[in-house]
């Protein structure tokens, strides 16, 4: 399965939450493996090996040697006593140059009795046909789920779920961090981040206060107006600058 969305839309916690459910169930509890490897925390693509080797047998080993015994194990057709499901998130950091760390990993579940399930997660909808090769796209599957930004209403709920016990926000503070959140993003994490920031603006002032719009407010400001933001802002008008000089000089020519 491949699982792809813009961040903050809950694909990982999705994931996690339905193995949780599995092991919970008294039926299902111990009958399979689960191995978790993220692209972005390996140092190159070939250690994505070694990593999923160490999780299934505590074993260290190097990472040739680990694609080696990830192999003879995966494609030996004994009945093996648990199925693996392994999740690989931010699976396009993975996919380098030459593209055989994601064949190798998407092929094990191709393999007779190999008993594995395979689920990557990525940004980007498109990552199969945009940036894969056609013998890597076929491996990876047709089971595809996309996870679409969320809505004001959606992360309205979301936010205050998390609130629950709490009454220090305002509904209409609330609203506006939904609104905005999901007028650029959808992402559920931007939106908690910025309660979490107003939050800590009113600790320092007066922790009896309720948290309004107006505190809402400066918290955004303070994003739109800090460093990142402003550098980004600074070189997109330079970039512009110079690409107009550019064009009058060849205009000249």
């Amino acid at each position: 399965m491949y699982i792809s969305g813009v961040p903050g839309t809950g694909k990982t916690a999705t994931v996690k939450r339905v193995i949780d459910s599995i092991n919970a169930d008294l039926l299902m509890k111990h009958s399979f493996k689960y191995v978790e490897i993220n692209g972005l925390r390996l140092a190159n693509p070939h250690q994505a090996f070694s990593v999923i080797w160490k999780e299934l047998t505590a074993e260290t080993v190097s990472s040739s040697r680990a694609q080696t015994l990830l192999n003879d194990h995966f494609s030996n057709k004994k009945v093996k006593e648990l199925s693996t499901i392994l999740l690989v998130d931010e699976v396009d950091h993975i996919c380098n140059r030459k593209q055989d760390v994601v064949y190798n990993i998407l092929d094990w579940p191709s393999q007779t009795g190999s008993k594995v399930v395979v689920i990557t997660i990525a940004n980007t909808m498109d990552l199969p046909e945009r940036a894969l090769r056609g013998c890597v796209t076929s491996r990876m599957g047709l089971t595809r789920l996309v996870f679409k930004p969320y809505t004001f209403q959606q992360l309205q709920e979301i936010i205050m779920n998390r609130l629950i016990g709490n009454s220090s926000f305002d509904p209409d503070a609330v609203q506006l961090v939904a609104r905005k959140v999901a007028a650029i993003s959808g992402d559920a994490r931007r939106a908690l981040d910025i309660c979490r920031r107003a939050i800590d603006l009113v600790k320092s002032e007066d922790e009896s206060q309720l948290i309004t719009i107006n505190h809402v407010n400066q918290v955004l400001n303070a994003i739109l107006s800090g460093v990142r933001v402003t550098a980004i802002r600074y070189n997109s008008f330079t970039c512009c600058v110079l690409f107009l000089y550019y064009c009058h000089s060849i205009v000249k020519l």
